[in-house]
């Protein structure tokens, strides 16, 4: 897709400026910006006329980056499953494990809940010797 960017209006309207630059896209808009002077200021007055905005997850984009994020987990055996669910009229993600596996306490910023599968199981430790 191509990317181009255009600078009308520099903050507080002290003067204009107009800059086009295109490119295949935005990955090479953003190297071309960065590989001269000219592009780095420019960059820099970007961002400083753009405000900063949060990304936002609905549950469900939230489910979907939760499940490819943690796709080893998923495909050794150690998670599961993950729902959606809501508690206390709050969307929650609740993460069925198979094994002890490390979690975040919260995931784009929805809360997450551990639930242990009916074949849960804590594997031996290392140092014990199984028979």
């Amino acid at each position: 897709m191509p990317a181009s960017c255009r600078v009308i209006s520099v903050i507080d309207d002290k003067f204009t400026l107009e800059f086009e630059c295109e490119a295949d896209n935005t990955k090479a808009l953003i190297e071309e910006l960065r590989s001269t002077e000219w592009g780095r200021r420019v960059a820099t007055l970007l961002e400083n006329m753009l405000p900063q905005i949060p990304e936002t997850f609905t549950i469900h984009q939230a489910k979907t980056k939760f499940i490819e994020e943690f796709k080893d987990h998923i495909e050794n055996g150690k998670i599961a499953r993950v729902d959606m669910d809501e508690e206390d009229e709050e969307e929650i993600l609740v993460v069925w494990i198979n094994q002890p596996v490390e979690l975040p306490r919260e995931f784009c910023k929805f809360k997450i809940k551990e639930k242990k599968t009916p074949s849960y199981y804590e594997p031996p430790e290392e140092d014990e010797v199984v028979y």
